[in-house]
């Protein structure tokens, strides 16, 4: 996914489908546009995310997940959690977050993220959701990741972040990638 444009990202992500939740440990990376460099250098901390499934389901058969961010990737391969968050799959136009509703059009990028040009476009197709609303911090528990299955590829996922600022107005932060296949995915 490294070196699309923000455009070609959308595109992709437009095309993408929630067809199911991955199980299991990923490889994550943030899509910097013009600025991957920096990619390797943020993969040596942040090194994916674990999505776990807890006891019971959903009414629409979904297993219910709990997301664990790993951070500081130690000498012995240790990890640390850093926050967790609520995976689920829905249609935008349905997702609250803290209580208040998710974004409902076109965001732009947030201010101070001057790498990104293009407005999000909202559409009703369903999506894979990770919400941290159960998160004690007050930036992360604003931040609500968009997540689809792309390019025909098993295990290959493009997110993009939405932010709620302070005044309630919806932006977004970045793009990201979670590949599933690469680690083992759990069926």
């Amino acid at each position: 996914m490294r070196g699309r444009s923000e455009r070609e990202l959308s595109a992709i992500f437009a095309a993408g489908t929630a067809d199911r939740i991955p199980i299991g440990a990923n490889d994550g990376t943030p899509l910097l546009l013009g600025l991957d460099w920096l990619a390797p250098k943020l993969s040596a901390i942040y090194v994916g995310s674990i999505w776990e499934a807890l006891d019971g389901e959903r009414a629409n058969g979904d297993p219910v997940v709990r997301l664990r961010d790993a951070w500081l990737r130690t000498r012995d391969g240790h990890l640390v959690t850093k926050f967790t968050a609520d995976v689920f799959r829905d249609r935008l136009a349905n997702v609250a977050v803290a209580g208040r509703a998710g974004p409902r059009t076109a965001s732009r990028a947030h201010p101070f993220v001057p790498i990104f040009r293009e407005r999000l476009a909202i559409d009703g197709k369903p999506s894979i959701f990770v919400n941290y609303h159960d998160d004690p911090t007050p930036v992360i528990n604003r931040i609500l990741d968009e997540i689809r299955e792309v390019d025909g590829r098993p295990g290959l996922f493009l997110g993009r972040a939405h932010y709620r600022r302070p005044g309630g107005e919806w932006v977004y932060l970045y793009w990201f990638a979670l590949d599933f296949s690469e680690l083992g995915e759990q069926p």
